[in-house]
């Protein structure tokens, strides 16, 4: 998972994408089926232009999460991208759009919705896979 990067030059939109991100990781945590890796093994990528097959040589990965915010007025679109990085191929994507409301509010529906996603969506891959 690397970190969601904020496109639209918020004050607070570092501090509201690196709080999505690790609230995603934290979650996929918790599924034994999967390696995550950690906040600060990922934090250095934060606006790293790293390409994909060398960014999963360097991390030991084979899938990446990515994803952008950005916001207009009280609106927050929310995009996510699952990518087989050794191959370059986008398994998934989804974009949420949500009212600006309660910060923490937003950053757990954000993070369910992905989560639940992502859990599943992995597993069928993988299992294809073999």
């Amino acid at each position: 998972m690397l970190p969601f990067r904020e496109q639209g030059g918020e004050a607070d939109g570092a501090y509201f994408a690196d709080g999505v991100t690790e609230d995603v990781i934290s979650e996929l945590g918790r599924f034994s089926s999967l390696l995550v890796l950690s906040w600060s093994a990922v934090a250095p990528y934060r606006d790293d232009a790293t390409a994909l097959d060398e960014l999963s040589r360097e991390l030991g990965v084979r899938y990446v999460v990515s994803g952008t915010i950005r916001r207009s007025g009280e609106a927050l679109r929310v995009s996510v991208q699952l990518t087989d990085a050794a191959r370059g191929v986008l398994l998934w994507s989804e974009r949420y759009d949500v009212a600006m409301a309660d910060v923490f509010d937003v950053q757990d529906a954000i993070t369910l919705q992905v989560v639940g996603e992502l859990a599943g969506r992995v597993s069928r891959v993988e299992e294809a896979r073999v």
